[in-house]
């Protein structure tokens, strides 16, 4: 209710209205921005994230295939290759075909063939603990 000091003076019914205006909604609007852009770069990191999870996955898989075609050469025809070599140099330096030289080259050559056998294997294993990372 209101009044006048005047004389005479009547009382008026109204109501009083006004409008609150924040003075720090700017403040607020930016720390809102802030949080959105926090949560888009926290989306992007984890999809990054799991991008280099599938890439490094992906090549790991790929590796293993590779140690495993290796393995089973070596399994179906390096072994049989390794035991001719040796069979045939050893024939060849006894029955004087060869020297000894040419004998230990030989024997080196399936030594090695073997040694990559050993590598593969290895490097096999490896792979499958390392793929067990990216599955678990």
């Amino acid at each position: 209710a209101g009044t006048n000091r005047g004389p005479d003076a009547q009382v008026y019914k109204g109501i009083q209205a006004g409008v609150g205006v924040p003075i720090a909604f700017g403040a607020q609007k930016s720390r809102v921005e802030a949080a959105q852009i926090s949560a888009e770069i926290n989306r992007k990191s984890a999809q990054n994230f799991e991008q280099h999870l599938n890439a490094g996955f992906a090549e790991k898989y790929a590796a293993l295939r590779k140690y495993a075609d290796a393995l089973d050469w070596y399994e179906n025809t390096g072994q049989k290759l390794v035991q001719e070599i040796q069979r045939t140099a050893t024939k060849a330096w006894q029955s004087g075909e060869i020297d000894y030289f040419q004998y230990l080259q030989s024997l080196e050559t399936a030594r090695s063939i073997e040694i990559s056998r050993l590598e593969n294997l290895y490097q096999y294993n490896q792979t499958v603990l390392e793929i067990r990372y990216y599955t678990w």
